[in-house]
């Protein structure tokens, strides 16, 4: 039998090529995980995968011909969306792709009554330039909308329930440690509150990272910058600090040009990143090292160096430092409590500030003359007036 041709653009195509390509594609799109719906401009369906019709309860070849919105319609938390504010017909006027995700709370509601929560995306088609319909690919998200209702209700408890015994803790073992400079405890005495003060300052840090891990992961991280003295802050988090840094014999030093520089900020999410920089200069530190902090300022932007002379970063482990849960083979024998996620949190944040941060390991500094090469320093830049 005669193969019958088409010449298009000078290529000579067969129909049974033609027809192969379109049934592999055929398989490519049922084959799809999530659900995928084309539509033409009068937002007909054409073509419904397998995973589409289980997920909207109709044959995918029932649907064909059918109009859209007597198979679903899409509402918000708040109700239905009206036609013009809908993404099909966004597309098909303008021709932009659109796309919805988790926090935007929209849902699929069926003929039956059925809903659930959606993310999707919408983009046109066009035939020589002209829009000839619509593709649609979503996705049910009941099983993530329900582990971010978890990790919201997690909030409320940490914030409420757990933080406050945690915090009573840390202030009855810190006045523990103040009574015993003048009781004369003895050896195990004072190794025992040490301990307690040490794993409830771990624990604090540990509640503290998963709170903001969780609060941003969720959107629910509220920015509210203001005007804050640099010195004056960076002084208050040494004190609250004090014990932690006694009870290993630390000393900590300020840069002075600290105390003319002022930005705007949130303070809340600074003391956050100031904080689990210093308990980690404390952890990996030795007795009796010393911890400098320092300042740098352009017409932008301020630099906050934080140095240690700690156990420092081993060179092949460098690259994975701000990875979520990694720690360093030698910071797991220094402090085996840390959870490996504050370098993790202090980069979202430093970043979400729009701010850059580097670390140099080993550190080269100089303290009263003399030049130091060990441990680690970070650096952080925070905008003049920022979030």
């Amino acid at each position: 039998m005669k193969k019958t041709e088409s010449k298009k653009h000078g290529i000579q195509v067969s129909y049974e090529q033609l027809e192969a390509e379109h049934e592999q594609l055929k398989a490519i799109m049922a084959a799809v995980g999530e659900g995928l719906v084309v539509l033409n401009k009068k937002r007909q369906i054409l073509y419904m995968n397998k995973t589409a019709g289980s997920l909207l309860a109709i044959d995918p070849r029932r649907a064909i011909g059918k109009h859209y919105s007597d198979i679903v319609s899409l509402h918000r938390e708040t109700g239905d969306v009206v036609e013009i504010e809908k993404p099909i017909h966004k597309v098909l006027e303008t021709g932009d792709t659109l796309a919805a995700d988790l926090k935007d709370d929209m849902y699929y509601v069926l003929s039956s009554g059925k809903r659930f929560p959606v993310s999707f995306t919408a983009a046109p088609l066009r035939i020589h330039d002209k829009i000839s319909g619509a593709v649609i690919v979503f996705r049910d998200m009941t099983a993530m909308k329900k582990f971010d209702e978890a990790k919201t209700n997690f909030i409320s408890i940490a914030s409420h329930q757990i933080r406050t015994p945690v915090t009573a803790i840390r202030w009855y073992t810190e006045l523990l440690l103040d009574a015993q400079k003048t009781a004369a405890p003895t050896k195990e005495q004072s190794e025992f509150s040490k301990e307690i003060y040490s794993s409830v300052l771990r624990l604090v840090d540990m509640l503290n990272t998963l709170l903001y891990l969780t609060k941003a992961e969720t959107g629910q991280l509220v920015i509210k910058p203001q005007a804050i003295n640099l010195s004056a802050f960076v002084r208050d988090i040494t004190k609250e600090l004090k014990t932690a840094l006694e009870s290993k014999t630390l000393s900590i030093g300020i840069g002075q040009s600290a105390a003319k520089i002022s930005i705007t900020i949130d303070p809340i999410i600074l003391r956050q990143v100031i904080s689990n920089l210093l308990i980690n200069a404390i952890n990996y530190s030795d007795e009796g090292g010393i911890i400098e902090i320092s300042f740098a300022q352009n017409k932008d932007t301020v630099t906050v160096a934080i140095r240690d002379q700690g156990v420092g970063i081993p060179r092949n482990q460098q690259s994975k430092i701000f990875g979520r849960f990694f720690r360093a083979s030698n910071a797991s024998i220094k402090a085996p409590g840390g959870t490996g996620l504050g370098l993790f949190l202090v980069k979202y944040l430093v970043e979400l500030w729009g701010g850059k941060i580097w670390f140099e390991s080993p550190a080269s500094w100089n303290k009263n003359g003399k030049v130091w090469k060990k441990g680690t320093a970070f650096f952080f830049t925070i905008p003049r007036r920022g979030k």
